[in-house]
């Protein structure tokens, strides 16, 4: 959500003037760079104050949104949203985060409301569609997911988490041949995400080719090790490894 919320950026330089609109901008600005900063207690500080100091700009709003959101309170970051696209109602920026904060609160029929929206709106937003993409699936709806993708990456071919996304929805879909060049492309793109060798090894043990699964769980096991990982994902990616080798030892078929 951050990287939508600095496209909101009305000012990012400090304005000197004794005016209330102009000192709220200056609020505005400094809380998003401490947002930015996780710092959230003097973010929200800033953004009280510009909220007091201007209460009809829907800037100030969609950045306490983006807090409450972080915090994981996506009541208080609808609310916020709400206010920010009635004084805004034309900005696709704050119809695709309200779209966020609802997918994350799992009220996904809303969410497609808010991310159609958006792209109502500004049709050329790549995040936008690789979202909505995003609740097609979580809602078993691989056709119309993997249309999205496949347009969030004609928008901007260099977004990892598009070719990540489409590849888990051909997997969903029973096609690892497809899946793993998609894994293959995010990879290359993004190759510090341990999520995307955890995806492809599945793919290649779906394939029984275990020696490439293998070297794929290793990596996502380098990238992202045991003590930051969940016990389920650590014991997965283990328990794969045990089997494979107990496999190697079984006799094959003639």
């Amino acid at each position: 959500m951050a990287k939508k919320i600095t496209n909101f950026t009305k000012n990012n330089k400090i304005i000197y003037s004794d005016t209330q609109s102009a000192d709220a901008d200056v609020y505005n600005s400094r809380g998003l760079e401490f947002a930015q900063q996780g710092d959230y207690v003097r973010a929200m500080a800033d953004l009280e104050e510009a909220i007091r100091l201007n209460p009809k700009e829907p800037t100030s709003y969609n950045y306490r949104g983006f807090i409450y959101a972080s915090q994981g309170d996506f009541d208080k970051a609808i609310a916020d949203f709400d206010k920010a696209i009635r004084l805004d109602p034309r900005n696709a920026t704050l119809y695709y985060n309200r779209g966020l904060a609802y997918r994350k609160k799992e009220d996904y029929a809303k969410a497609l409301v808010d991310y159609s929206e958006s792209i109502r709106l500004d049709p050329n937003e790549a995040d936008v569609y690789n979202n909505r993409g995003l609740v097609y699936a979580l809602q078993g709806d691989y056709v119309k997911a993997i249309a999205d993708y496949n347009k969030a990456i004609r928008l901007n071919d260099q977004l990892a988490e598009a070719y990540n996304n489409r590849g888990k929805a051909y997997m969903e879909q029973g096609d690892p041949i497809k899946a793993i060049p998609d894994y293959d492309k995010a990879i290359s793109l993004d190759p510090q995400d341990a999520s995307m060798y955890y995806n492809r090894a599945l793919a290649f043990s779906s394939q029984q080719d275990f020696v490439k699964a293998i070297a794929d769980y290793d990596e996502a096991l380098r990238l992202n090790p045991p003590q930051s990982r969940t016990i389920k994902d650590w014991l997965a990616a283990i328990g794969f490894r045990i089997a494979f080798f107990i496999w190697r030892l079984l006799p094959k078929p003639k």
